[in-house]
């Protein structure tokens, strides 16, 4: 074959790529826009204080007798909620009522990871307060020690909870629970850090490592608004005005600076097939290899030698509740079978639904889908009977 053939043949391939390839990926790019413009309506969460610091272990942890409120506003710069001490911890760290000290003194020890969910405060309870009222009717001496955190990955779980028992403070727990929703399943390991900007604010930084955290880098992202003068008494005081304030008008002059466009829709489109990792924000896992394994293996092996018993629970979300049905799409299931071979501990899905009768207001408001005190109430009932059980 002479030398213009074989250039003939690679140009022809070659357009037929462009012809096939330009108009795959135009298409894609238009839909993720298309969905965010007309769909993606973003609620600006706004803080008045950073909550969580660096951790090189753990990704993250939280100050003793620290705790975080939001403001929840639109692309106007207007109040659409406000939500008080949505995190608390305690005189130890951990989320929840219960310390180092009634865990000691306990007879049944329970040691809890989560994320947010678990570690959602409300009317100052968490799910796992109403876990330990649940079983203190049959067991009453009972400790169930909270250390979820907000938006940990199964991975963070793991790896937190396995350190929290080999601290030499913690008596060694009875049983341990996992507790998840489909969601968390699908986030990779992230670090965070509050950081100073040039112009003097705090900045909560989140990101797939810690060269990411930094202000000026493009692979982190900011968490939410921290503005001292945006505090709950503000948020009250503004929520439902049409007239925004200065506060207001920073907050969304902030925003605008530092949202940047991400791909939300398209990997959700497609993650059954193909694996995404999200550069801008919390990695994204649809497949085990997406998970970061050196993480895991010392947690895992830890438990794999201990005696402890391991409850690797789903909390349903608010769908699923309301359908009375759990359905896993693909990538959920591969991950859920990851996580059983490493623990191996095999995922206790709800049989029935009859601990979440009754409810009447799931989330705890419209701005954001956390439960409510109602929901909490039905889910401490469902994994204290959970616990029951394998007691």
């Amino acid at each position: 074959m002479s030398r213009y053939n074989k250039f003939f043949q690679l140009k022809t391939v070659f357009v037929w790529i462009l012809l096939l390839g330009f108009p795959t990926i135009a298409a894609a790019f238009i839909y993720e826009v298309f969905m965010q413009m007309y769909y993606h309506q973003p609620v600006i969460r706004v803080s008045s204080n950073s909550y969580g610091i660096y951790d090189k272990t753990l990704g993250v942890k939280y100050e003793p007798l620290s705790s975080i409120s939001f403001a929840y506003l639109n692309k106007k710069g207007e109040v659409l909620d406000c939500i008080k001490n949505l995190s608390v911890t305690n005189k130890d760290g951990f989320r929840g009522i219960d310390t180092i000290a009634d865990f000691r003194e306990a007879k049944l020890k329970v040691l809890v990871s989560g994320a947010s969910f678990s570690h959602w405060n409300n009317e100052g309870k968490t799910i796992v307060d109403y876990t330990k009222q649940n079983l203190q009717e049959v067991i009453p001496s009972v400790s169930v020690l909270n250390v979820a955190g907000g938006t940990f990955s199964l991975s963070h779980m793991i790896v937190n909870i396995s350190q929290t028992i080999q601290n030499k403070a913690i008596n060694k727990p009875d049983i341990v629970v996992i507790q998840f929703s489909r969601s968390d399943l699908s986030r990779g390991w992230w670090y965070a850090d509050a950081l100073k900007d040039e112009h003097g604010y705090t900045r909560s930084r989140i990101a797939k490592s810690p060269r990411c955290l930094k202000l000026n880098s493009n692979c982190g992202t900011d968490e939410y608004l921290i503005n001292p003068k945006a505090t709950y008494e503000w948020c009250v005081g503004q929520k439902g005005k049409k007239n925004v304030d200065v506060v207001g008008e920073n907050l969304i002059a902030q925003y605008n600076d530092i949202k940047g466009f991400n791909f939300i829709y398209l990997p959700r489109l497609l993650s059954n097939y193909y694996s995404f990792k999200n550069t801008k924000n919390i990695p994204v896992v649809t497949f085990p290899k997406d998970i970061d394994a050196s993480k895991l293996e010392t947690a895992t092996d830890f438990f794999k030698k201990s005696d402890i018993k391991i409850l690797f629970i789903l909390l349903p979300n608010e769908n699923e509740i309301k359908n009375k049905k759990v359905t896993l799409p693909k990538y959920t299931k591969r991950l859920i079978n990851f996580y059983e071979s490493k623990l191996q501990s095999k995922v206790i899905m709800p049989s029935h639904f009859s601990d979440f009768d009754g409810i009447d207001r799931f989330a705890v408001s419209k701005a954001d889908r956390h439960p409510s005190v109602e929901a909490q109430k039905a889910y401490g009932k469902y994994i204290a009977n959970i616990i029951l059980n394998a007691n």
